[in-house]
C-alpha cells in the first residue's frame, strides 16, 4: 500500500491540489482508483472504456510524432508508451475515450451575440517527459471534458472556475486569453495549460502548447499530441446541477448541502513510467469527475496501477481548507450513471482514512445530479 500511495499522490495532487498559499489545512487531497467489480452495494453503467483511435474533429495538433524521440539512445532505450487496458469500473462514462470528442456536441452557431451561455471544452494531451539524469521516461495521457457557464456580470463575461469556487473575467478576448479551468500551481502545470483564441462567440480555440524544460532542464517535456476547442452547446447561464458531500474527518464534520454546480469536469488520464532498456512500469489510470460551486471544491477519484486500487473523495471550501478521504479495494457504494451533459452519482466510502494520517478513521458520500 505505501508504494501505491506514494505514486498515486504524485499524480494525482496535481490533478486536485491549487497552489494557494493562503490554506490554512496541512491536509493535502489524493484522487482516485479504478476500484474492482463488485463494489458492496454499488452498480455501474456498464461502459467497459474500450478504446479506438483518439477523438478530434480537425483540430488536433501534433508537432512531430513523438514516439521515440530522437536519436539511437531512444532506440536502445526501447521507450514504450503506456499499454491500453479496460478499467475494472468505468465510472460512468470517464473511461471511455468517446467521452472526450468535441465532434459528440453541438455548437451553437446562432448563439454568437456573446459569449454567454452552457460551454463544453475538450482538452486532450499526450506527453512524454524525460529526466535526464536518471534516463527514465514518464508517458502521460490526459483526457478532459469540462461544462461550464460564462455570464454577464455587468460589466462584461465571468467564467465559472473549474479550480475555485469563484466567477473570473477572461480579460481581452481580442488577443489570447486564459480561462480558470486549469491547474497552474507549478511550473509544469503552467507550462501545460493552454491559452485560447476566439474564433467566434460560440467557439474558442486552443493556443498550441510549446514544449518545455524545467528544473533547470534535468526535466523535459514535449509533446505528442493535443487537441483543445471548446463549444457553446446552449443559452442557459443557470447552475448546472447539484451537488452534496458528507465527511467524516478524524473529529471534524464537513457537510456540503445541494451546493449549486456551475463547473464540471471529467477525466481519465493513463501513464506509465520506464528506465531506460527496462520493462514499462504497469499502466496507471486514473478516473475523475470533479464539480465546483459557490461553496467549494468537490470530487471523486478511482485509481488503479494492476491489482492496485484507491477510491478518494475530496474537499476544498471557499476558505481553502482541504480534506481528502482514502479507502483502498473498492467504494463502499458506487452508482454511476452518466450522458454526455447529465449526471447522476452516488458514491460512499465507509471504512476510510484521512490523507495526513492514515490512523485517523474518516468516511465520506458524495453525490451529483446534473440533469
Amino acid at each position: 500500500m505505501t508504494r501505491i500511495l506514494i505514486v498515486m499522490l504524485t499524480l494525482l495532487l496535481a490533478a486536485c491540489l491549487q497552489n494557494n498559499s493562503s490554506s490554512s489545512s496541512a491536509d493535502a487531497p489524493g484522487g482516485g482508483d479504478s476500484a474492482g467489480d463488485g463494489d458492496s452495494g454499488s452498480s455501474d453503467d456498464g461502459d467497459d472504456g474500450s478504446s479506438g483511435e483518439g477523438p478530434g474533429d480537425g483540430t488536433d495538433q501534433e508537432p512531430g510524432d513523438g514516439s521515440d524521440g530522437s536519436g539511437e539512445d531512444d532506440v536502445a532505450c526501447g521507450w514504450t508508451p503506456p499499454a491500453e487496458f479496460t478499467p475494472a469500473v468505468s465510472l460512468g462514462n470517464t473511461g471511455n475515450r468517446d467521452t472526450y470528442d468535441i465532434a459528440a456536441f453541438n455548437e451553437r452557431t446562432d448563439l454568437n451575440t456573446d459569449l454567454t451561455g452552457t460551454w463544453v471544452l475538450i482538452h486532450n494531451t499526450h506527453t512524454r517527459q524525460d529526466s535526464a539524469g536518471e534516463r527514465t521516461r514518464r508517458w502521460q495521457e490526459t483526457l478532459n471534458k469540462f461544462i461550464f457557464v460564462i455570464r454577464d456580470s455587468g460589466s462584461g463575461p465571468e467564467v465559472a472556475s473549474c479550480q475555485t469556487p469563484a466567477f473570473v473575467s477572461p480579460g481581452d478576448t481580442a488577443s489570447p486569453f486564459s480561462l480558470p479551468l486549469f491547474n497552474s500551481g507549478n511550473t509544469a502545470g503552467s507550462a501545460s495549460d493552454p491559452q485560447f483564441m476566439l474564433a467566434s462567440n460560440s467557439r474558442m480555440t486552443g493556443i498550441t502548447l510549446e514544449d518545455f524544460d524545467y528544473q533547470n532542464g534535468n526535466q523535459q517535456v514535449r509533446f505528442v499530441s493535443q487537441n483543445t476547442v471548446a463549444v457553446k452547446v446552449s443559452p442557459a447561464v443557470t447552475a448546472l446541477g447539484s451537488h452534496t458531500l458528507n465527511m467524516t474527518y478524524g473529529p471534524e464534520i464537513i457537510s456540503a448541502a445541494n451546493e449549486e454546480i456551475w463547473c464540471l469536469q471529467q477525466q481519465m488520464a493513463l501513464s506509465t513510467t520506464q528506465a531506460c532498456a527496462s520493462d514499462p512500469q504497469p499502466t496507471q489510470m486514473t478516473l475523475q469527475l470533479k464539480t465546483v460551486s459557490s461553496q467549494g471544491v468537490a470530487s471523486f477519484q478511482r485509481w488503479q496501477e494492476g491489482q492496485g486500487r484507491l477510491s478518494v473523495q475530496f474537499y476544498r471550501d471557499a476558505a481553502a481548507r482541504q480534506y481528502a478521504v482514502l479507502q483502498e479495494d473498492p467504494a463502499s457504494a458506487l452508482s454511476a450513471t452518466f450522458g454526455s451533459r447529465s449526471f447522476s452519482l452516488n458514491s460512499q466510502l465507509a471504512n476510510g482514512r484521512t490523507y495526513s494520517n492514515s490512523d485517523i478513521s474518516a468516511t465520506s458520500d458524495y453525490s451529483v445530479t446534473v440533469p
